[in-house]
C-alpha cells in the first residue's frame, strides 16, 4: 500500500525532472545562437538548400532543385526529402521568407526537438533496464552535448531527425511480449515511412529495428515471426511512401527511394579530389560550389547527371579498391572519433575552431565509453546487442560515401542510450559479485 501510495508522487518527480532538463537543453541551445550571433539569422551562403526548396515550393508550387538558386526555371528535383521543406515554406508563409521571426520559430523548432531526445534518452534507458539514476545523467548528457547544440542554427532538417530516430528506438523497445496486434507493426512501418520521408538515413537501420522489435516480442526468433512482421512493417512502410516515390517516377522518370542523390554522395568519397578532402571533392563536383558541375546538371538534367555519378563512382571504385577501402575507413575514424576536424576544416566552416576541437574531444570519449560498455554488457544485456548493431550500420552510409562531424548528430542519443543501460547493467553486475 505505501509503495503504491509513492507511485504517483514518484511519477511526478520524474516528470519535473525531464522537463526540467529539456528546459535546460533548449535554453543552451537557444543561448548558443545568441552568443554566436546567429539567432534568427537565415544563413547568407551555406546550407540553403531547403531555404531555397522552400521558396520555390511557395514560389512555383512544385520541389524545384535547390542546385540552381539564381535559375528561376522551375527544374523538378528528388534531391531532399519532402517534409522538411514543407515545414519551413509553411513558417515562411506564415512568417515572411527568410525573416528574423521565421528563423527564429525554425531554430527555436532545432532546439526543442534535440532536447526532447534528452526525455525519450530516458525514456528508452529505463526500459531496457537502467537504474534511475543512470537514465537520469543520460538523459542529462544529451541535454550538454556540443554536437546537438550545434546544430541549432542551421536551417536543415537534422535536429527533428535527431527526435525522430530516437523516438525509432522507443518504439522498437516498447515491444515486449505476448506478440501484440498485426495492426501496431503496420503502425511501427508508418512510422518508418514518414521519417523517411523527412530524412532517408536511418533506412539501413530499419532491418535492425524491425528484427529486434520482433526479438523483444517473443522468446525465441523463427522465420515465422520475422516474416510476418516483416511484411506488416513493410506494408505500412510502403503505404506512406508510395505516393512520393510515384510522384518521382511521374516528374523525373525514375521511382527513386525518397532521394536521389546517393552516387553523387559516393562520387564525392572516390572522386580524385577525396583523398585531399570533402571540401576539395564539393569544389570539384557539387552543382552549388562548381560551375562546370552546375552545367553538367543543367545539361543532362537531374535523373542523368545522378546516373552519370554512379557510373563515375563504380568505375573509380573498381579501378582502385585499395584506395577505396582507405577512404572508408579514414572515414569511419572521422565519424567515430570526430578527427574530420582537424584535416576537413573548410567543410566545417559553420563551427567555430574552438567547438570543432571540443566536439571531436567529446566523440572520441563518448566512442569510446560506448564500445567499453557494450564489451561489458554484451553476454547479459541482448538490448545492448541490437542498440550496438543499429549505431555500427548507421555508421556504414558516412563511411561510404564522406562524412562531416554533424553527421554524427542523429545517433547521438542512442549513444547515450547505449552507454548508460550498459553501465547500469554493469554496476549491478559488479554489486551482485
Amino acid at each position: 500500500m505505501l509503495a503504491e501510495a509513492h507511485a504517483p508522487d514518484a511519477k511526478r518527480s520524474t516528470t519535473r525532472m525531464l522537463i526540467g532538463i529539456v528546459v535546460v537543453a533548449a535554453a543552451l541551445r537557444l543561448g548558443y545562437a545568441a552568443v554566436t550571433g546567429e539567432l534568427g539569422v537565415t544563413p547568407a551562403t551555406r546550407y540553403r538548400e531547403h531555404i531555397t526548396l522552400a521558396t520555390r515550393l511557395l514560389s512555383q508550387e512544385t520541389f524545384a532543385s535547390p542546385m540552381t538558386p539564381e535559375d528561376p526555371t522551375p527544374h523538378p528535383s528528388a534531391m531532399f526529402p519532402p517534409l522538411y521543406p514543407l515545414l519551413v515554406a509553411g513558417v515562411y508563409a506564415a512568417l515572411g521568407v527568410e525573416s528574423y521571426a521565421a528563423t527564429l520559430v525554425l531554430q527555436a523548432i532545432n532546439a526543442l526537438a534535440t532536447s526532447l531526445a534528452a526525455a525519450v534518452v530516458f525514456s528508452v534507458a529505463r526500459r531496457l533496464g537502467a537504474s534511475t539514476f543512470a537514465a537520469t545523467v543520460g538523459a542529462a548528457a544529451t541535454a550538454v552535448n556540443p554536437v546537438l547544440i550545434l546544430l541549432t542554427t542551421r536551417i536543415w532538417d537534422t535536429p527533428i531527425f535527431v527526435l525522430g530516430a530516437a523516438w525509432a528506438v522507443r518504439l522498437t523497445v516498447a515491444a515486449r511480449p505476448p506478440r501484440a496486434a498485426p495492426r501496431t507493426d503496420v503502425f511501427f512501418g508508418v512510422y518508418l515511412g514518414a521519417l523517411a520521408l523527412l530524412d532517408p538515413a536511418l533506412t539501413p537501420v530499419y532491418p535492425v529495428l524491425v528484427l529486434w522489435r520482433a526479438a523483444r516480442q517473443t522468446p525465441r526468433l523463427t522465420i515465422g515471426s520475422i516474416v510476418s512482421s516483416t511484411a506488416l512493417v513493410l506494408l505500412g512502410w510502403a503505404v506512406v511512401n508510395a505516393p512520393w516515390t510515384l510522384r518521382n517516377a511521374r516528374v523525373l522518370g525514375e521511382a527513386s527511394y525518397v532521394r536521389n542523390v546517393f552516387w553523387q554522395e559516393v562520387w564525392f568519397g572516390v572522386c580524385p579530389e577525396a583523398d585531399t578532402g570533402l571540401q576539395a571533392a564539393l569544389k570539384a563536383h557539387f552543382p552549388l560550389q562548381s560551375a562546370e558541375a552546375r552545367k553538367r546538371y543543367l545539361a543532362k538534367g537531374e535523373t542523368a547527371y545522378f546516373a552519370d555519378c554512379r557510373v563515375r563512382a563504380i568505375t573509380a571504385i573498381r579501378e582502385q579498391p585499395g584506395r577505396w577501402a582507405v577512404l572508408c575507413a579514414r572515414r569511419a575514424a572521422d565519424f567515430w572519433f570526430g578527427t574530420v576536424a582537424s584535416h576537413n576544416g573548410g567543410a566545417q566552416r559553420w563551427m567555430p575552431r574552438g567547438l570543432r576541437l571540443a566536439a571531436a574531444g567529446f566523440l572520441t570519449i563518448e566512442t569510446l565509453a560506448a564500445l567499453t560498455a557494450t564489451i561489458l554488457a554484451w553476454r547479459r544485456r541482448p538490448d545492448v546487442r541490437w542498440l550496438a548493431g543499429a549505431v555500427l550500420v548507421f555508421s556504414f552510409l558516412y563511411a561510404a560515401t564522406h562524412t562531416e562531424i554533424r553527421y554524427r548528430g542523429p545517433i547521438e542519443p542512442l549513444l547515450a542510450m547505449l552507454i548508460f543501460t550498459a553501465a547500469s547493467a554493469a554496476q549491478r553486475r559488479s554489486v551482485s559479485a
